[in-house]
């Protein structure tokens, strides 16, 4: 039976509260207690009323989910490597994989996915009205600042909102809630990507649509315009009679191919216009070789372990090296993070998203196609292996093959 939560506030606000700490809020720079802390109250929670009280730990469906697989080989993982002494770091990455999936088999998608989709259109109308004050008032609204600590502490300094949060040196770029411009725009993509007629009016789905899309300009990500961009292309083909839909992919594909062909024009022109967002595309920066370059550490760590990985601590101590090789500043993809730690097991993870979109029912495959890039471009440009959000939507489409649904409004 799945938890109807329409009619109960506060547990929405308490699933939302723990979701948002747990899913790439930006205070977690400066201290990750409050996130650590909500997970292990929402995982007792969670895990005490359905697997304990309602005895879902010995559900077939429970024990035979991919990610419940990949978690007791996590636990498994920690004992391989000797590495008890951060079993911490060991049980958080458990927790999340656990919670996602007793929330994917106990709380409808429809519930989740609109309870996500108010809390992202409630985030980004504030703000865009703190991003109008700044940068086009020029008022300073006196938030606490506080700095992540990081080496390069002068870059990485922000005002603290609680709901959406300024970078101080680049205050033009929205971020909403979480810690950098790129994270929001993915998430209000997935946003945009689930929103549907059959739970909002029409106007509202516009009213939504036009918020978000808003914010995704705001926020200056170039991953989050080309994102949104296919966003939308979903939307007109899945509105589309089959024969049009089938034209218009075959012209999406020709399009694309073109702008692979000419890739190096079109950025140049683009960056001439947009400097802020194609800029570093072109200059050879380091945000374009740490996403270019980002899987490329982790697979030549896996290649020596192919196995059973390296697990934490070999990892942490490998990656710096590699990474310096190949320019890259921070681990983004998760999809390789898991495959270099956990080895073959961590192909589950993959496998999951892959599985998860292909076996939805109410898309053709052209659609799945670009369904499956957003989703796999997301977690490849970000690190999300213990975002506790995005882990939950691989969960569902583990199990739920009518996540996505037909009757969209434009």
């Amino acid at each position: 039976m799945k938890l109807a939560i329409k009619k109960r506030p506060l547990i929405n606000i308490f699933f939302i509260i723990c979701f948002l700490l747990n899913s790439g809020y930006c205070y977690v720079l400066k201290s990750d207690f409050y996130t650590l802390a909500s997970l292990f109250i929402f995982g007792c929670v969670i895990m005490g009323y359905y697997g304990v009280l309602r005895k879902k730990f010995l559900n077939r469906e429970f024990l035979s989910h991919p990610f419940t697989l990949l978690a007791i080989f996590v636990l498994l993982s920690m004992f391989l490597h000797f590495e008890l002494n951060i079993f911490g770091t060991y049980f958080r990455q458990i927790f999340v994989l656990l919670i996602a999936v007793l929330i994917a088999q106990n709380i409808s998608f429809n519930r989740f996915s609109k309870v996500f989709i108010n809390f992202m259109f409630i985030v980004t109308l504030i703000s865009i009205v703190a991003w109008i004050l700044i940068n086009v008032f020029s008022i300073n609204l006196h938030l606490p600042v506080f700095d992540s600590g990081w080496e390069k502490s002068l870059f990485t300094e922000y005002q603290n909102g609680l709901l959406f949060f300024v970078h101080t040196h680049q205050p033009y770029k929205l971020m909403g809630p979480f810690w950098e411009p790129g994270l929001y725009s993915s998430m209000a993509v997935l946003a945009f990507l689930f929103l549907n007629n059959k739970n909002y009016t029409k106007n509202k789905v516009k009213l939504i649509q036009l918020v978000l899309t808003l914010g995704i300009i705001l926020s200056f990500s170039t991953a989050g315009y080309l994102l949104l961009l296919i966003a939308i292309l979903i939307k007109i083909l899945m509105n589309s009679e089959k024969k049009i839909s089938l034209f218009l992919f075959f012209v999406i594909l020709i399009f694309l191919s073109v702008s692979v062909i000419y890739s190096d024009e079109i950025l140049n022109y683009l960056a001439k216009i947009m400097p802020n967002v194609f800029g570093k595309m072109v200059n050879g920066s380091v945000s374009k070789s740490t996403r270019m370059n980002g899987p490329l550490v982790d697979l030549s760590i896996y290649i020596n372990n192919p196995v059973f990985g390296t697990g934490y601590i070999k990892y942490l101590n490998e990656w710096p090296y590699i990474a310096n090789l190949l320019a890259v500043e921070s681990r983004t993809s998760t999809i390789t993070y898991f495959i270099a730690v956990f080895g073959v097991f961590g192909f589950l993870y993959l496998f999951t998203i892959i599985k998860g979109v292909l076996c939805q029912q109410e898309i053709n495959g052209y659609v799945k196609i670009f369904i499956l890039f957003i989703i796999v471009s997301i977690v490849t440009k970000e690190p999300h292996y213990v975002n506790l959000f995005t882990i939950t939507i691989c969960s569902y489409l583990a199990q739920d093959k009518t996540i996505f649904k037909k009757n969209y409004n434009m």
